[in-house]
Order: C-alpha cells, then structure tokens, then sequence
C-alpha cells in the first residue's frame, strides 16, 4: 500500500474538535481528513458518499484529543520557562480557577514568551498527529503548513503561493459589508466544513488584518468568521477573541461577535466565559462576551441556564465595572432571567451598573415581566459611568493626552450602548 500524504493542518483541526457537531474521518485511499455533518460529507460527490455509506473500512474515525492535554502542555511549557517572575505567573494562573483563560491573560504581559508558547504548542499537535497515525498503523507523510492554534503559525509564505485557495479567495475582494445589511450568503458561495482550518487560519491572519484600510482585502477576516458562524463553528469565537488584542480593537469584530457565538452555539461558552473572568482583551470585548452569552442563551435554550449563571455569578462577583455590568444584566434580560433579579436587584442598589445600556432598576423589571409599566417618571437622562475621575489628592487637570484619551474611551462607550439599544428596537 502506497504511503498516504496527509494535510498535517486538516489532522490538527481534526484532533482539536471538540465541541463541534462535525465528526472527522481519514480515509484511507486518499489520505483526505474529510468533515461529517449528520452523516452526510461535503460536496456533491455521490460515489464518495455511496463509500462512506457502505462502511467498509475504508473511512477511519479521528477521535478528539482528550482536553485535559491542554492543561498538561500549559504545565508542562510553564515550567520550561526560565524567567522566574514569568514561570510564577503562569504556575500561578494554572492554579486557580479557569486555568485557561488566566494563563493566555499570564502570557500577554511577555509578547516573547507567548510566541514561545505558540511554537511549542504547534510542535506539541504535530507530535500528537504524528503519534496518532502511528497508533492507527497508517504509513503517512504530513504535507502543508502546521495549523497552529488556528492555523495562524508555522506557515511558510514561499510554500503557500497562491497564499488562498478557492472558495477562500473570493473573501479577497467582497470588500466592505453594508452596515445594515444582512450577511452574504456564504453557503452558497461554496463554503462547507472542509474549508473550516483555513477560515480560521484567515481570521487570524496578521497581514489580512493590517492589510490598507481602502482596499477590499482588510475585509477578508471579517467574512471569514461570518462563514464561520454560518458553518456553526465554535472555534469561530476563539479566533476572533484572539484577534482582540485591546479594548480599541475592531468595532465590526465587536459587533459580529455575540451574532457569530450565537451561531456556534453551547461549544463557544467556555471560551466566552475565560473572557468574562479575566481581564484581556479589554472591556469591550468583556461586554461582546456578554451579549454573546445572551446570544446563545436565546438560540439554543437547552444552554439558557447556564448561561444565566455564568452572567448572574459574573455580576455577583462585583468585580467588573459599571460598564460590563451594564451588558451583563442586558445579558439576563435578553434572556428573561427572572430567576436572577435578585442579582440583578443587588447591583443597581449599590449603584454598580452603567445607566446608559439598559436603563435603571424599573425598566429592567418591566423587560423581566415583573412589572407592567414604569412606577415612577423616568429620569431625563441617564447617567453614563465614563472613565473613572482622578484620584482625590491628585489636583489639577490631566495632560491633554490623557483627556483625549479618556473622551476617546467614553465615546467608544457611548457608541457600544448605543448600537445595543439600537439593535434592540430593530
């Protein structure tokens, strides 16, 4: 039997799938790593589904690894770093609660050290594929870049001319969305589950990302993850939290987010949660977060309760700022949590939420059915938290940079309240 040539970043993909409602088979003719919907493959090819059908040994399935490896590779990578305060802060981050998403916040402070940890968990899944074809029997060369956390590393630009493939390039010129407008169809521009790792390898791309804002090819990340969620891939959500690197990221990216994690479904809520409960990428992303909880709350109802309590705990905590505590309790009421207004009661008594995104503790009560009208006149305006004052004992006036700054930020809340109430009445 000839010896297979596999896509080293197809098995990856395969190898990390967990939560999607995607099975992977290797077939064993072609060495193609092929996604299963319902038992349907991709595409049209009749006499290759008609073989799958027929269960005849040719179709091996590629079992997820098991996600407590994350953890190990996380440890293991932990204490391999030199830098004692550094090794600290990632032992420390593995050993408290939600290890995962405090030890990616541990890595954003050593830019160096987090691309470490990227290259040594590319290598750790290539082994993994190496050691799984090996356990199957199967003779194999693994051909093509590695994929990476979400194909983002370990590709080599000579070796990967034309750089996207069909379907992927006609991202590359769709250009900019309308902002109203509703999503492409990105189905039946030929996009299936076989095209999920390079949808997410696009997502992620840097020079895509930083590509000129006046052309069409700065877009292509964006109607990546909206086939992505149209796809109903929960990986969708990761990359696009990944890209988030600070409170001033992409404003569509922030938009999309809770529309895409809605999509995904139940599989995305752990990522969302790791957000809730640290404090990278920023702000905005922690209030998208939120609303993508929201989201998935709504979509698919067997998910509302715990989402519910993940928001309700979020706000329980205190922790948070008046800000995302403003989206956390939009959260609740866009699922009609009345089981956690006593929450949700707490935080408006000790003056703990932003105004400005859902109104004050009566109109939420009204959302919640609770009450039938306002029992009292609304207030002429509401109050908007902004960025916090200067310390007492700190007289004077900030420097000008500082207060452009701060009306920056306050603005980009503003905004972010806004298009939810607007979003609201559509």
């Amino acid at each position: 039997m000839a010896k297979l040539r596999i896509d080293r970043g197809e098995l990856i993909c395969a190898l990390e799938a967990h939560g999607l409602e995607v099975e992977w088979y290797l077939d064993l003719e072609t060495g193609g790593v092929l996604p299963v919907i319902d038992g349907q493959l991709p595409g049209d090819d009749d006499e290759l589904q008609e073989a799958f059908e027929a269960d005849d040994g040719r179709f091996l399935p590629i079992e997820p690894i098991p996600p407590s490896l994350g953890y190990d590779l996380m440890a293991e990578f932990a204490a391999s770093v030199r830098d004692p305060a550094a090794r600290r802060a990632l032992e420390k981050a593995l050993a408290g609660r939600r290890p995962f998403g405090r030890f990616k916040d541990a890595l954003d402070a050593w830019p160096d050290l987090r691309e470490e940890w990227f290259a040594f968990y590319d290598q750790a899944l290539e082994s993994l594929a190496v050691a799984w074809l090996e356990d199957q029997g199967i003779d194999a060369d693994l051909a093509g870049p590695g994929a990476g956390r979400f194909g983002e590393e370990g590709a080599d630009p000579a070796e990967t001319s034309p750089r996207w493939s069909p379907p992927l390039d006609r991202l590359l010129t769709l250009g900019e969305p309308d902002l109203q407008g509703e999503w492409a169809d990105y189905l039946a521009l030929g996009f299936g589950p076989q095209h999920i790792p390079e949808l997410l390898r696009m997502v992620t791309d840097v020079e895509l990302n930083d590509a000129p804002t006046g052309g069409d090819e700065v877009w292509a990340p964006l109607h990546a993850w909206r086939a992505l969620g149209q796809l109903r891939a929960p990986q969708a959500v990761e990359a696009m939290l990944a890209v988030l690197g600070n409170e001033e990221s992409d404003d569509w990216l922030l938009d999309d987010l809770p529309r895409v994690a809605g999509m995904a479904g139940p599989a995305a809520m752990l990522a969302l949660e790791a957000v809730l409960a640290g404090t990278a990428p920023g702000e905005h992303a922690r209030a998208a977060a939120a609303e993508a909880l929201g989201e998935i709350g709504k979509a698919h109802p067997e998910a509302r309760a715990e989402c519910v309590r993940i928001l309700a705990g979020q706000l329980d905590l205190g922790e948070a700022d008046d800000f995302l505590n403003g989206f956390l309790v939009a959260g609740l009421l866009d699922l009609k949590a009345v089981e956690a207004a006593t929450s949700i009661e707490r935080a408006f008594a000790e003056e703990r939420v932003d105004l400005s995104v859902v109104g004050d503790w009566e109109d939420v009560q009204v959302g919640l059915g609770l009450l039938e009208k306002r029992l009292t006149p609304a207030p002429g305006g509401w109050r908007f938290a902004g960025p916090p004052e200067t310390d007492a004992g700190d007289y004077g006036s900030p420097p000008a940079t500082q207060k452009r700054s701060k009306r920056e930020k306050t603005c980009k809340k503003m905004a972010k309240a806004s298009k939810r109430k607007n979003r609201k009445k559509r």
